[in-house]
C-alpha cells in the first residue's frame, strides 16, 4: 500500500514539475497577452477598512461581551485608560482595534469563548 502511495505521490510532483516547466517556458517565450489567454488569472480589490466606532459602540460592545472595562482592556491589549477614553469619546478607536471590534461583531460568539478561555478563577480569601 505504502509503495502505491509512493508511486501516486511521485506522479504527482512529476506533473506539477512538467506544468511549472511549461509555465516557465510560455512566460519566456510568449507575448504578455497569450500568457493572460492561457492561464486564468484573476485581480480582486480587497476592502479591510473597518467602520468607525464612536463611544457608544465600543461600550455596547463591551457590554455584548460580558465583562468590564478592565478584563475588556487586557483581553484586547490596551490600557484601562485608553479604553475609557474611547468609551467617553476622548479618543478615536486605533486602526487595529477597529478592524479587531470588526472581527468581534462579525463572530461574537468565537470571542466570548476566547474572552471565557482567558478568564483564570480567582481564589476564594
Amino acid at each position: 500500500m505504502a509503495k502505491a502511495n509512493e508511486n501516486r505521490n511521485t506522479t504527482v510532483a512529476e506533473e506539477m514539475l512538467e506544468g511549472f516547466k511549461t509555465l516557465a517556458h510560455d512566460l519566456k517565450e510568449l507575448p504578455a497577452e497569450e500568457v493572460r489567454a492561457k492561464y486564468r488569472h484573476r485581480t480582486v480589490t480587497v476592502d479591510f477598512r473597518s467602520r468607525v466606532y464612536e463611544a457608544k459602540d465600543v461600550k455596547q460592545l463591551r457590554i455584548s461581551m460580558d465583562c468590564s472595562q478592565k478584563i475588556f482592556a487586557d483581553f484586547i491589549g490596551v490600557s484601562l485608560g485608553t479604553l475609557r477614553n474611547w468609551e467617553q469619546g476622548i479618543r478615536p478607536v486605533s486602526g487595529v482595534a477597529a478592524r479587531m471590534f470588526d472581527e468581534m461583531r462579525i463572530n461574537p460568539g468565537y470571542w466570548k469563548i476566547r474572552l471565557r478561555q482567558s478568564l483564570k478563577e480567582r481564589k476564594a480569601g
